[in-house]
């Protein structure tokens, strides 16, 4: 096999509880992760030595060292000791630095093809682990399409996927940097009483009406002073006939759940009209809708 192409998935925050920040510098976190059927595209391809080349087709992605995916191919040559050469393109449709986990997803998708480009025969738990070495974020990718995450987001408990849920996902075309907002975040100011546990038993029920009222994100509120258009698409999007709306992550991507496809169609196309960016997703219930079996065997 000389090339590999695989869709790399987005991800939502269904809930956002900060905690004390640690001694190695990130704050607890625990978190329910999401899958969405918004996608990147990967494609791995051998090429002579051993040197790693990124391109990508968004100007604001960088295709060096600082980019996940290098450092994803780098970790894998080094730890496993593989001196093989590999171009690594990336067709860009997740926003950039908008509480999606794009560039997260695009490391792990990279593992997960290198595993099979190269033969490596890693299992999934040591593809989870070598994960756990770029981002909070990158062991979910491979993990599962629903979780809840505790530590800085990378202890990882499995949650039944259950029904596909329609997800409206608007982004203002603003970057938020993570590390400002959770610099800016007052931790005495979030509301104690914001609880994943609570949220749990609703999503796992499928009672997908009653989480609007406990749906929460504890980074949203320094998120909004710095952009208070995150407020402005939140209330749309209820109006719109969300059931609840809520930033993802450290943003700046604002989420609307729907229970009815339909309305939130309708709700697209009445949000396209302002200058954001807005698509129309569904929650993915399965690893197999987005990688392919020959992928997800070679873990195993």
């Amino acid at each position: 096999m000389r090339e590999i192409k695989i869709k790399s998935p987005a991800k939502i925050n269904l809930g956002l509880k900060v905690y004390r920040k640690r001694e190695d510098g990130f704050h607890e976190v625990e978190t329910i992760l999401q899958m969405v059927d918004l996608y990147d595209t990967i494609t791995l391809r051998r090429i002579e030595g051993d040197i790693i080349v990124v391109s990508c087709n968004n100007n604001s992605v960088p295709e060096d060292e600082n980019n996940l995916v290098y450092r994803a191919a780098e970790l894998i040559q080094r730890h496993i000791k593989v001196d093989k050469g590999l171009l690594i393109k990336i067709d860009k449709h997740i926003p950039v630095s908008a509480g999606l986990g794009g560039g997260s997803s695009n490391a792990a998708v990279t593992l997960l093809g290198l595993n099979r480009l190269w033969d490596l025969g890693l299992k999934k738990d040591k593809l989870i682990d070598l994960a756990k070495l770029l981002g909070s974020d990158v062991p979910f990718f491979i993990f599962g399409t629903r979780a809840i995450g505790r530590g800085r987001g990378e202890e990882l408990q499995p949650l039944s996927s259950g029904e596909r849920i329609p997800i409206v996902l608007v982004n203002p075309n603003l970057s938020l940097s993570t590390s400002w907002v959770y610099k800016n975040l007052n931790l005495r100011l979030t509301n104690k009483e914001n609880s994943i546990n609570l949220l749990t038993p609703l999503l796992e029920r499928g009672e997908i009406k009653k989480i609007g009222r406990y749906i929460f994100n504890d980074l949203e509120s320094s998120a909004i002073k710095r952009f208070p258009v995150i407020k402005d698409i939140k209330d749309k999007l209820w109006s719109l006939g969300a059931v609840c709306s809520m930033m993802s992550g450290s943003g700046s991507t604002v989420f609307g759940i729907f229970t009815d496809y339909n309305i939130a169609k309708e709700a697209c196309h009445k949000l396209r009209i302002e200058e954001w960016s807005v698509f129309l997703t569904e929650t993915i219930v399965d690893l197999q809708e987005i990688y392919p079996g020959e992928i997800l065997r070679s873990m195993q």
